[in-house]
């Protein structure tokens, strides 16, 4: 377990990962897979002390706890959130947004964030005149904004 993990865990109250954690962020109980820690983890990685190392753990976290969210309510409370962090920071997660966008697989066997983590991505590959708006349109497609 390195340095951020424990940051992490001691500013937050989170249990520290054990010897054989392998996916820390998908072992954590379901009491720390709600909407209220969500908001936890989203200002805990946007804070200015927030090293990489634990943006990038922080950000493994908000994006299984948004997908979980979505998939037990139906609803993807707090995506926008979530994909305004990875926009902003998507040079320290552009691993991640190429993993959820699961690009070779169908929407039926995808995450449910995987439709506007596509967007977001395929508005990062755009030259940079068009990488506003499309990124924008990412957030406005997330599930919870489609009627």
């Amino acid at each position: 377990m390195n340095d951020a993990y424990r940051r992490i865990c001691g500013q937050l109250g989170l249990p520290l990962p054990g010897p054989f954690s392998q996916d820390w962020e998908c072992e954590l109980p379901g009491k720390f897979r709600t909407l209220d820690w969500l908001e936890k983890y989203l200002a805990y990685h946007a804070a200015p002390g927030c090293s990489s190392d634990e943006r990038e753990i922080m950000m493994e976290l908000m994006l299984e706890t948004a997908n979980d969210l979505a998939n037990q309510t139906g609803q993807d409370v707090h995506v926008d959130k979530v994909i305004d962090a990875l926009a902003r920071n998507h040079r320290i997660h552009w691993e991640m947004i190429d993993y959820w966008a699961l690009e070779d697989s169908t929407l039926e066997d995808a995450f449910a964030l995987t439709p506007a983590i596509r967007l977001l991505k395929a508005a990062l590959l755009r030259p940079s005149s068009r990488r506003r708006k499309s990124a924008q349109h990412a957030r406005r497609a997330s599930p919870d904004h489609r009627q």
